[in-house]
């Protein structure tokens, strides 16, 4: 009896992780149910912020033939921000169902995902399922979410979820999957490359030296590359264009 214990404590604690995940997955369900709701019925009453047309028509006119044309933004989608591959990436899910509902419900349910990585995260610092479950609804329930998240598409809330999934990766030294997510929060804006080199130093602090060197060299080479070539071309044919930058 006494050498059944243990195995008896780990099948409960593995119960526990399974039940608190199982728990935070039907949860983030419900946020992504409320968050689509609120979204479409504010969309459909005329609450929906004109900054939405940002991403939509140039979506819009791509499928058309116009390559990333958008009257909003001085003829070109680049004219503001560098957020070529991530409109690339949206592009075929836009296709299916040409809505801007279609753009809000990606966002939605990309933020929603960012509590995946708040729970592994925690979960592996301070070995507290339940602590870790309540560390990732306040991560849903942080209102700076909800007001670009209910009336508009802000490519930059993306970066949030894929930033909180590289420093998972980082922690199970997962780097290919480190990658991945450095290279999805990049793209979705340039002014989340100076927090993406910030991450190369923290990396090279920790020892890391070559995957730190290389996120960091990367980082600085995109926001200098979007920001002294991308947006500048992009207005090249307006004579007085209003530069971010």
């Amino acid at each position: 009896m006494k050498n059944r214990e243990p195995l008896r404590k780990q099948n409960r604690e593995t119960n526990k992780k399974d039940n608190a995940l199982r728990t935070l997955i039907i949860v983030m369900a419900c946020f992504f149910a409320l968050f689509c709701t609120v979204t479409s019925i504010l969309h459909y009453n005329f609450r929906t912020l004109y900054e939405i047309g940002f991403t939509e028509q140039p979506l819009w006119n791509t499928l058309r033939g116009n390559f990333m044309y958008s009257v909003s933004q001085q003829g070109n989608a680049f004219g503001q921000h560098n957020h070529t591959i991530l409109l690339l990436l949206i592009l075929p899910f836009y296709a299916v169902f040409q809505h801007p509902m279609t753009l809000m419900v990606i966002q939605n349910m990309i933020i929603v995902l960012g509590a995946l990585p708040v729970y592994f995260i925690s979960r592996q610092k301070i070995k507290s399922k339940i602590l870790s479950f309540v560390f990732a609804v306040s991560y849903l329930l942080f209102p700076s979410f909800y007001y670009p998240n209910f009336r508009t598409f802000r490519a930059v809330m993306l970066s949030v979820t894929f930033i909180l999934f590289a420093f998972y990766f980082i922690q199970r030294r997962n780097r290919k999957l480190m990658y991945v997510s450095l290279m999805l929060a990049i793209f979705t804006t340039e002014v989340v490359a100076p927090i993406v080199f910030m991450i190369g130093l923290y990396m090279l602090i920790r020892g890391e030296l070559k995957h730190g060197s290389i996120i960091a060299v990367f980082a600085a080479a995109w926001f200098a590359f979007s920001v002294m070539v991308v947006i500048p071309l992009s207005l090249i044919h307006i004579s007085e264009p209003t530069r971010p930058y």
